[in-house]
């Protein structure tokens, strides 16, 4: 994580306060999980019309 993005977060924390923030940050969280893949690989589903194997490599950018 960035230097200016950890001050963005720790300025947001103190304006609007703790609770608020922690509410802010778990709405975030789940909005995005399905976007957040930590370890940086495209895992695809399959479904039925889709009878390939996932794919396991990296993401672009």
């Amino acid at each position: 994580m960035g230097e200016t993005f950890r001050l963005a977060l720790a300025a947001l924390r103190s304006t609007v306060g703790d609770a608020k923030f922690r509410e802010i940050e778990k709405t975030w969280v789940q909005e995005h999980q399905e976007q957040f893949d930590p370890t940086g690989l495209k895992i695809t589903r399959l479904t039925p019309t889709s009878p390939r194997r996932p794919s396991t490599r990296p993401m672009r950018p």
